[in-house]
C-alpha cells in the first residue's frame, strides 16, 4: 500500500467516525409519522418586565433524593 493511498483511507474512515458521531449525538433527527420529532419540546418565550419583589428570609436545601434518567435515544 503506497503512502498517499493510506492517507487517503484514514481520512475516509475518519470521515465516517466524524459523520457517525454527530449523527449519534445529535439523536439522528429523524421525524416520527406524526410529524413531530422525539424528545424534543418547545415553548413561546414573553419578555417582560419584573413588577415587584419581596425579600424572604431563609435558606436553601438540597433535602430529598433525587433520580438522574437517560433521556438520549438508545
Amino acid at each position: 500500500m503506497t503512502g498517499r493511498r493510506a492517507i487517503l483511507i484514514s481520512g475516509v474512515i475518519a470521515a465516517g467516525v466524524a459523520a457517525t458521531t454527530v449523527a449519534l449525538a445529535s439523536g439522528g433527527g429523524s421525524a416520527t409519522a406524526s410529524g413531530q420529532t422525539s424528545g424534543i419540546a418547545t415553548a413561546a418565550v414573553t419578555r417582560t418586565t419584573l413588577a415587584s419583589r419581596q425579600q424572604v428570609s431563609g435558606t436553601l436545601d438540597r433535602a430529598g433524593a433525587y433520580t438522574l434518567v437517560d433521556q438520549q435515544p438508545a
